[in-house]
């Protein structure tokens, strides 16, 4: 349930002319020598306003202490930083330059591309006072593993060994989807519709849904998200955010690609693929899915009749242990049924907000409440939260 993330932003690709390919799942780029740097201590570097030192003033039992420079736990500290990081290399950004946070890489066509390279942003750090972790720098490099990713001569590619690892190891029964599919509808509800000023996540996927010990689902990682303010104040909001616009392909609206507006719809598009996903345990970024053939298109093509060959196999096992399709007695046969139907309106909800067409998506509100009458159809066949699942041997 690992994806791929565009770690570069949109406005890099136009500005590269680099080529997206969403099937195989690499973007390919003229880099052909790599080098790495990680910023030693991060947040220390960043000095704080001699004016403002007394606001960061706190006492313990030994007395009175204050920073001078940004501490470490700080709610805005990785935006502060990343503020800076962009400002002291802003005229080399997307040129040969990506930045995220203390993490610098750069690329180059050619080794004499490269060693130019080298000194001119070793020689900013060293302007602006930044100094570099050298035990953990890596230069001249022509293949590299990157923020997740495996970048090289050929392009940027998901790492494959990072991606199984994030694989959702969990066994969640029916219920338990249901409510973290509502829990996750809610939050973007929340944030679509209910917020002073709306708010549009951007990176929704399954790594940025977290669960607490409750099995409450949160949504997390708001480094993409954007507000939504007026007209007049639109390209004020732009100019705030992070540079680009990035997304996680398979997540990410084909709109995106094109270079349209962050929006609403987007955000449902994101969570009609994580829907998907959750039912038929399967990534939108596995090899089957290539060129036209996407998850979307996958279970669009099984309903209604075949919903049960797409569905993971943990809840065909739970269909089995509690229902028994085997068994002849009415009431366990229309409980099945039931089941399946429930299976179909789940799947019938995400194939309509990944629908590729903006406008033609769910609104969020909507899906939070079919996904709740889709809850009470199964509470009533006695189905639980708690309920175990039979042991996969």
């Amino acid at each position: 349930m690992y994806a791929f993330d565009l770690i570069v932003g949109m406005d890099w690709l136009t500005k590269q002319k680099v080529i997206v390919d969403y099937s195989r799942r690499t973007i390919q780029f003229n880099g052909r020598v790599f080098f790495k740097i990680d910023i030693r201590t991060r947040y220390h570097q960043l000095r704080i306003k001699k004016e403002d030192i007394l606001k960061m003033t706190f006492r313990t039992r030994y007395g009175h202490y204050e920073f001078t420079v940004m501490p470490f736990g700080l709610t805005n500290a990785p935006a502060a930083f990343m503020n800076l990081m962009n400002m002291v290399f802003k005229e080399f950004l997307d040129q040969f330059v990506i930045v995220f946070i203390n993490d610098i890489l750069v690329y180059s066509r050619s080794l004499e591309d490269h060693e130019q390279h080298l000194r001119v942003v070793l020689g900013t750090l060293r302007e602006h006072q930044l100094y570099a972790k050298f035990s953990k720098c890596k230069f001249w490099l022509t293949h590299m593993a990157f923020l997740g990713h495996v970048i090289c001569s050929e392009g940027i590619a998901v790492d494959r060994e990072k991606e199984l690892k994030h694989k959702l190891s969990t066994k969640l029964n029916f219920i338990q989807r249901i409510n973290i599919a509502i829990d996750v509808a809610s939050a973007l509800d929340y944030l679509h519709n209910q917020c002073h000023i709306p708010i549009i996540h951007c990176d929704l996927k399954p790594s940025n849904v977290l669960l607490d010990a409750q099995m409450v689902a949160h949504v997390g990682d708001f480094g993409l998200a954007k507000f939504i303010l007026g007209s007049s104040l639109d390209t004020v909001a732009n100019q705030m955010s992070s540079v680009g616009l990035r997304g996680t392909i398979g997540y990410a609206p084909p709109e995106y690609a094109m270079g349209c507006e962050v929006s609403r719809e987007g955000d449902v598009y994101s969570y009609g693929i994580l829907l998907l996903e959750m039912f038929t345990g399967l990534s939108p970024t596995e090899d089957k899915f290539r060129d036209n053939f996407t998850l979307h298109s996958f279970v669009a093509a099984a309903l209604p009749g075949q919903a049960l060959e797409i569905t993971d196999h943990i809840l065909l096992l739970e269909r089995e242990s509690r229902f028994n399709p085997n068994n002849r007695h009415h009431w366990l046969s229309e409980s099945d049924t039931i089941f399946q139907e429930c299976l179909v309106m789940v799947y019938d909800i995400g194939v309509a907000c990944s629908n590729e067409v903006p406008g033609s998506r769910m609104s969020i509100n909507g899906v939070a409440s079919q996904l709740q009458k889709i809850r009470q159809k199964l509470f009533a066949l006695g189905l639980h939260e708690q309920d175990e699942l039979p042991r996969v041997i």
